[in-house]
């Protein structure tokens, strides 16, 4: 029920607004009081008119099958002893106001009407709860009624009633403060207090065994006996014998008067307008909005510790939305460098898969060409276990014959030039030479 919704916890510096002295009704012998439930001397005491309980029990009796609920009006006071309590002396049923099976929404409609309907009221009396319905639900706050309470009904005298119709239960709920707890929070009360006129004492304790033992509650009587069933309303007789003519004067008499206040009562009716009407029902209707809007306005402003606190909150409000907005304008402009580096990126992509075909390419004609050259290595191989022989024979002949030409002309050369004058020498010697010198020719050659 409202699970999906969540608010934080009640945070709660709240002042205690200044009450006015006030008479407990169980300090009052005009009533009777009999308390329902577990009541805690520690709680703030509730005190609960009986006809304004059986009218909130019967209302939420009326529809089980979406939630209902209203308003309770009453005053807070405080006791002699300085401590704080609440009389609920009256409730007003919410009008205009959206609800399901699991939701209850107080609406600007609702608000209006119970303005209209509480600007007829004793002015003394104010806002001092609510109460809605749970048909099937039990009885709990969801977090769609805490934050009901932390909003609307915030004054650390206000409290809150939940009825389960289905189930047959109820709960009261009132600010506290648990141990170690600094802040107060709305937590489950032990009971309540009713209060009624001291000669209803029988209807009283009527009520509060059906409550306090959880019966069928929309199995109450709407009328039971009085208490003082012997005690009869005195009646007055005027008893006196008077002629016909006293008879007649007095009929003479009234008989204009009648005649006159009805001439009297038409012609101011007719005098007002339609106009007049609805600018008259206008005005009342926003009297009692501008109240209870001035009411909560003023139960607000006491929450969150008078006009000095409430200045303070809504600068400090004003300063968490700069951080908020510069915050945001900051991770806008993060967004719109992640959108650049993003366009960045993916153009440096596009230009790697772009150099990576074209690589791809590269390698591909570096292959082709390594085949073609492994094929012509291949096929020099071959051709060159062919002719490799007589290559390296006619290679080998021809470095022979310029070795051998070179030897010759060396050796002519030195000849020539070592040989001394020309001098006569026998015959012998120069047959000799001659055969010396065809012998080296012959070795040479050789």
């Amino acid at each position: 029920m409202d699970g999906d919704i969540q608010f934080k916890p009640v945070s709660q510096t709240k002042a205690q607004r200044t009450l006015s002295r006030g008479v407990r009704p169980d300090q009052d012998a005009q009533f009777i009081v009999a308390s329902v439930g577990e009541v805690r001397s520690a709680e703030m005491p509730v005190f609960v008119d009986l006809d304004v309980m059986r009218d909130m029990v019967a209302h939420s009796y009326s529809n089980k099958k979406v939630e209902l609920g209203g308003v309770m009006l009453g005053q807070a006071f405080e006791d002699d002893d300085g401590k704080p309590f609440v009389v609920i002396s009256d409730c007003l049923r919410a009008q205009h106001y959206q609800a399901t099976r699991g939701s209850f929404k107080f609406t600007h409609q609702t608000w209006s009407a119970i303005g209209r309907q509480l600007n007829g009221r004793r002015p003394e009396l104010r806002i001092v709860g609510w109460y809605h319905t749970h048909p099937g639900w039990t009885v709990f706050l969801s977090p769609m009624d805490l934050f009901i309470c932390e909003n609307f009904f915030s004054s650390p005298e206000d409290v809150a009633l939940v009825i389960d119709p289905c189930n047959e239960t109820a709960g009261w709920f009132q600010w506290q403060k648990s141990t170690g707890q600094g802040r107060a929070t709305m937590q489950p009360s032990g009971g309540f207090r009713l209060f009624t006129h001291q000669l209803r004492r029988d209807e009283l304790n009527y009520f509060r065994k059906l409550y306090d033992k959880e019966p069928v509650m929309n199995d109450d009587p709407r009328y039971i006996p009085t208490s003082n069933v012997d005690h009869v309303s005195p009646t007055i007789v005027v008893g006196s014998h008077r002629s016909w003519l006293d008879a007649t004067l007095v009929f003479l008499l009234v008989i204009p008067v009648i005649l006159f206040s009805a001439i009297a009562w038409q012609h101011l009716g007719s005098s007002e307008t339609p106009a007049d009407s609805a600018q008259a029902v206008a005005a009342q209707s926003l009297t009692g909005e501008n109240r209870v809007l001035r009411e909560m306005l003023q139960t607000m402003v006491a929450a969150d510790g008078g006009k000095d606190g409430l200045v303070k909150n809504y600068a400090d409000l004003s300063h968490h939305n700069q951080m908020l907005q510069a915050n945001l304008e900051g991770q806008l402009a993060r967004v719109d460098a992640l959108k650049v580096a993003r366009t960045e990126a993916e153009a440096v992509v596009a230009e790697l898969k772009a150099s990576k075909l074209a690589d791809s390419e590269t390698i591909a004609g570096l292959s082709d060409q390594v085949r073609r050259l492994r094929d012509s290595n291949e096929t020099l191989s071959i051709n060159g276990s062919i002719v490799s022989q007589p290559d390296a024979a006619r290679e080998y002949f021809w470095s022979i014959l310029i070795g051998a030409v070179a030897c010759a002309g060396g050796v002519f050369l030195g000849v020539f030039f070592s040989r001394p004058a020309k001098r006569e020498q026998p015959a012998f010697e120069l047959e000799r030479e001659s055969v010396a010198m065809k012998d080296n020719s012959m070795e040479a050659l050789v």
